[in-house]
């Protein structure tokens, strides 16, 4: 009935979650089955890592972002994901599954970046440490996983645990793109976390109640909007993605078998852990949960704080920074701009930085053709580090 006298029309055909599931190819990965191995951290939350153990390179752990899991680096519906060019590399693919992924139930509790930086990463890199008997490994950190990764290192939680680290898309500094930017002065998240919305869902399929219906109208619109005629669609989990996030990729890098799947791929995004982002992209860069510069305090005055340099001290670590040069999300300024501010920090040591023409932000990972466009460049950077 809603479809036919709704308020708002759509040509959107909603997920239909009684259908038969899809046949999903497996993976590349030479008969090795993955290893999963349950952790818990000192704060009593269960997390787990997968292991595709292709070599002895790394080990590397892979770290998602905030409203999907680790699926998004071993998607089947790409020729090649990231799990199999790292694994036909040759090295040792862990998969972190922190307490935001939808994978686990602790996705839906209230979380903060100060948690999972004083707890999941720690856990996740002190297990892979314990079973490959290593003193240190490699990072690749995408989006939220990127800045709770820094943070940690920030905070003194990895340090000389971290041999090299990849940074995509975001980190220490957070710079918005005008979408995001107006969401955060809106304080948008802090509002609907005020009045008691716990969270938010990119998730919707064809059983939505009534509200759901309008709010997958409301998002289509919104999505309409806010984006460029050649980025609209008729799904209603994209329309989601792109007003809790701003648009995460450029379509036209998208194969129509992930497009159709991205509901397996996004969920549930708590409203404090936006809350703290917004924060950050506020202050346009890392700020603790209540807004106080505890991973680089004297932020504005930079190397003329001690205190700075004492945290900043402990990026003193190889890292590449990573950029789509359409990035709705993010602005390019937020690689630029920590690319500056570690290299003023530590003019010795090897940074690196690259924009990805014609790529968005998630795009660099799930994107169909990302394996020639934009693996390569972090394979470089990981080899020059491998130890294997």
């Amino acid at each position: 009935m809603w479809q036919i006298y709704g308020a708002f029309t759509s040509g959107c055909t909603p997920f239909d979650p009684t259908a038969p599931p899809r046949e999903k190819r497996p993976l590349k990965l030479n008969d090795t089955e993955a290893k999963v191995y349950p952790i818990e951290t000192e704060d009593g939350v269960e997390l787990y890592l997968t292991r595709y153990q292709g070599g002895s390179k790394g080990p590397v752990m892979l770290v998602h972002g905030m409203g999907v899991s680790s699926k998004i680096f071993s998607l089947d519906t790409v020729d090649t994901n990231l799990v199999e060019f790292l694994f036909a590399e040759g090295y040792d693919v862990w998969l972190l599954e922190w307490r935001a992924s939808i994978m686990l139930p602790s996705a839906n509790d209230k979380s903060t970046i100060d948690l999972c930086a004083e707890y999941d990463v720690p856990a996740g890199v002190k297990k892979i440490l314990a079973v490959t008997n290593q003193k240190n490994i490699q990072i690749l950190a995408h989006c939220a996983g990127a800045a709770i990764t820094c943070a940690s290192i920030l905070a003194g939680k990895l340090h000389g645990k971290v041999r090299n680290l990849i940074i995509s898309q975001s980190g220490f500094v957070n710079v918005p793109t005008r979408l995001n930017w107006f969401k955060a002065h809106l304080k948008l998240p802090q509002i609907l976390y005020g009045i008691g919305v716990e969270g938010l869902t990119a998730y919707t399929d064809s059983e939505q109640n009534w509200m759901g219906k309008i709010l997958d109208q409301f998002f289509e619109g919104t999505a309409d909007v806010t984006t460029a005629f050649d980025q609209h669609c008729d799904n209603h989990v994209c329309h989601r993605i792109t007003f809790l996030y701003g648009l995460l990729y450029e379509h036209c890098n998208f194969n129509s078998a992930t497009h159709e799947t991205l509901h397996e791929m996004f969920g549930y995004g708590d409203a404090k852990l936006l809350k703290h982002f917004a924060l950050c992209f506020a202050k346009e860069h890392l700020v603790n949960d209540e807004g106080k510069d505890t991973y680089l305090p004297d932020f504005k005055k930079g190397l003329k704080s001690q205190e700075y340099k004492d945290k900043i001290a402990f990026m003193d670590i190889p890292i590449q920074f990573c950029s789509g040069e359409k990035n709705k999300a993010f602005d390019q300024a937020s690689t630029a701009r920590a690319l500056q501010r570690v290299a003023e920090a530590h003019p010795g040591q090897n940074y690196e930085r690259f924009v990805v023409p014609d790529y968005g932000h998630i795009d660099c990972i799930m994107g169909k053709n990302a394996a020639t466009d934009v693996f390569p460049y972090f394979l470089r950077f990981l080899d020059k580090y491998a130890e294997g």
